[in-house]
């Protein structure tokens, strides 16, 4: 069995030349760009925005994507991209299974959620301190990252070494994959059956969530019906188009948490191409399209 290495000792095995630590990462010769000739440190690897950058020739890459292109493996690079390096790097590590409420919630059973459902996402709740739970791991069932905190009406909060921006709810790198907004929408997706579904626990997905979208070779888009979610999915597509395949599922619902399964079921036997989903919004709704395309809009 070998041993897990932590996130410095994979940068010191790299060879990168000149190699040293500073307070946000370290600093060598640059690596990224092969026609650059750099003969004083001036690659910076920021652990905390995660991402790698030569300050010099001006070349970038996520850190997911150094690693990657290093020959770190996919395991080993991704969980790097869970945690916040910014603060106390050994909070996660004291993060203790009994923060996760051990009841389930029962506001939860009564929106129409199966108790199989939420075991398989172990959403509890705390009784004492009167919120849900909601664990944030890499697998799911292993590591925990951190927890998500629910409180009625909608008040939700997370531990504060967790960095949403880097990491993907559900995630798991297989070629076709569904992508929602929401825990209720993954949920209620994978209740339908529905199994390869992931969240980007927002409509505006971040560089380092795009990071990680980009290892799929197929991407099914359900974010909400509105307009933040159709400007969601312009920027996935902009991004991700060129090497992915985006399709998308036309719902008739405000969101995929709201689906029946009849409903899911005739969203994804209408699935339609982005080129279709473009099309019909020109068509339908020319004024939403001028507004979700406008420069910078979904940037």
């Amino acid at each position: 069995m070998s041993v897990k290495r932590n996130i410095d000792e994979i940068i010191n095995s790299l060879g990168i030349p000149k190699l040293k630590e500073t307070p946000h990462g370290f600093k060598g010769c640059c690596t990224i760009n092969p026609d650059h000739i750099d003969s004083s440190p001036s690659m910076h690897i920021h652990l905390d925005k995660g991402h790698v950058k030569c300050f010099a020739c001006g070349a970038y890459k996520p850190l997911f994507s150094f690693l990657i292109d290093n020959g770190v493996s996919f395991d080993e690079s991704i969980e790097f991209m869970f945690t916040d390096f910014e603060r106390n790097r050994e909070e996660t590590q004291g993060l203790k299974e009994y923060f996760l409420g051990r009841k389930i919630p029962k506001s939860m059973v009564d929106r129409g959620f199966s108790i199989k459902t939420l075991k398989h996402f172990e959403v509890g709740y705390d009784e004492f301190e009167k919120h849900i739970t909601i664990p944030l791991r890499y697998p799911i069932g292993k590591t925990l990252f951190g927890i998500q905190f629910r409180q009625y009406p909608k008040k939700l909060w997370a531990t504060e070494n967790f960095n949403k921006d880097n990491f993907i709810y559900n995630f798991a790198p297989t070629e076709k994959r569904i992508y929602v907004e929401g825990f209720t929408d993954t949920w209620r997706t994978w209740q339908n059956g529905y199994p390869d579904v992931s969240a980007t626990l927002s409509a505006n997905p971040s560089d380092g969530q795009l990071e990680i979208m980009s290892q799929h070779k197929e991407i099914w888009l359900a974010y909400d019906n509105d307009e933040a979610g159709f400007r969601g999915a312009f920027k996935v597509h902009k991004e991700l188009g060129r090497n992915v395949e985006i399709k998308m599922i036309p719902f008739q619902a405000h969101d995929a948490g709201d689906c029946t399964k009849e409903v899911w079921e005739a969203g994804i036997n209408n699935l339609a191409t982005f080129t279709e989903f473009e099309v019909a919004m020109i068509t339908k709704n020319p004024e939403l399209y001028e507004r979700i395309t406008k420069k910078h809009k979904y940037e």
